[in-house]
């Protein structure tokens, strides 16, 4: 399983998302940060329980101040960070449901415009 965390927040931070991974690396075996999409922060959960590793990832951002951060579970990345960019963890809902990306529309992949 993937897990994706992403902010919308950190569209202006990108470049010290890095700083994140020492933070992450209590939670987890591994960590990668992307630029992509405003900045994209994967957890590995391969082999662990995905989303108990999703939640701690999430306190453990949260507990060094970023708010607004969410997190997306799947079997594929592309559907953990379709779910953390678009359709992430909630306090209401934690783990969302990726069947439900099939009614998304494929602009959500962000695609180049002409194949959109």
């Amino acid at each position: 399983m993937f897990v994706c965390l992403w902010s919308p927040a950190w569209r202006t931070v990108a470049d010290s998302l890095a700083d994140l991974s020492p933070a992450l690396l209590t939670v987890t075996p591994r960590v990668v940060t992307e630029e992509r999409r405003g900045g994209l922060v994967w957890v590995d959960a391969r082999g662990l329980d995905a989303a108990r590793i999703a939640r701690s990832a999430l306190e453990v951002v949260r507990g060094l101040g970023l708010s607004n951060v969410r997190a997306g579970v799947g079997e594929t990345p592309i559907v953990a960070e379709i779910i953390a960019s678009g359709l992430g963890m909630s306090p209401q809902s934690p783990v969302p449901n990726p069947q439900s990306l099939g009614s998304l529309h494929v602009s959500v992949l962000e695609p180049d415009p002409a194949l959109a």
